[in-house]
């Protein structure tokens, strides 16, 4: 399966409708598909992504909402040529075909763009190498040193030139009384410069550092960098049941 065929079918699969489902609106009036009680992957419309601040930029995934019947229909956004010099006056638009290099000169139409998308399905190239890699500094087949009874993959991000490598406790390790307060453990942020030349090796090293010492502890349960830990609380319940309070949308 090429890099384009693997992320076509993980945007159908996220993008399908499932059980829970249903639609609610912005305090704008924008209509936003909802499931168990959280925005689910979907494609909107520039202005509803401008409106609920994840306006477009590039690098996003967009669909060509007039003709999407080619190689750009879904494509990844470069940015705008031209406001005005379009067919018809219209925007034309930049766009790359999803694990290629072929950019294609699209005007006289309109683009919706993907949100609410899992990162890390949407990978392609040497940043998808990247990602197994960061799974792999915590596995003794790549790193001696990885401690899986203590320290565990909590995530991995990307942000232009740096990738972002979540260290997190295993989930027998998260939390812990002191004084009588149960106490959270924060997963650790561990920022990597990535380019061609970064290796596995490289990120290893990095999270071999961030592990020599414990993490920071908090009284709140943490939001980010948790990712493979499940721990499902009573108002995880309630939003998958559509009851709970965190139901509201925006």
């Amino acid at each position: 399966m090429t890099d384009k065929e693997r992320v076509l079918m993980n945007i159908a699969i996220e993008t399908g409708s499932c059980v829970g489902e249903c639609i609610r609106s912005t305090p704008e009036g924008w209509r936003i598909r909802v499931a168990h009680g959280r925005p689910a992957a979907q494609f909107m419309s520039t202005g509803c992504a401008e409106a609920i601040g994840l306006p477009l930029k590039e690098g996003d995934i967009v669909r060509c909402f007039t003709n999407p019947n080619h190689d750009w229909g879904i494509s990844e956004y470069v940015g705008i040529e031209s406001s005005d010099g379009g067919a018809f006056g219209s925007v034309v638009w930049l766009l790359r075909e999803i694990g290629g290099e072929r950019i294609l000169r699209m005007s006289n139409e309109s683009l919706y763009v993907l949100r609410f998308m899992p990162q890390h399905l949407l990978l392609t190239g040497f940043r998808m190498k990247l990602w197994n890699w960061s799974q792999d500094a915590f596995t003794r087949r790549c790193n001696a040193k990885a401690d899986r009874y203590t320290w565990r993959w909590g995530g991995c991000e990307f942000d232009g030139d740096c990738m972002t490598v979540w260290v997190r406790h295993h989930v027998f390790g998260i939390t812990k009384m002191v004084d009588g307060v149960e106490m959270h453990a924060v997963p650790k942020k561990v920022t990597i410069p990535c380019s061609r030349k970064t290796r596995r090796k490289d990120i290893v090293a990095a999270v071999n550092e961030a592990t020599k010492t414990d993490c920071e502890w908090s009284e709140k349960e943490p939001t980010v960098g948790m990712v493979g830990c499940a721990r499902i609380t009573r108002r995880d319940l309630l939003d998958a049941l559509g009851l709970g309070s965190g139901n509201e949308l925006l």
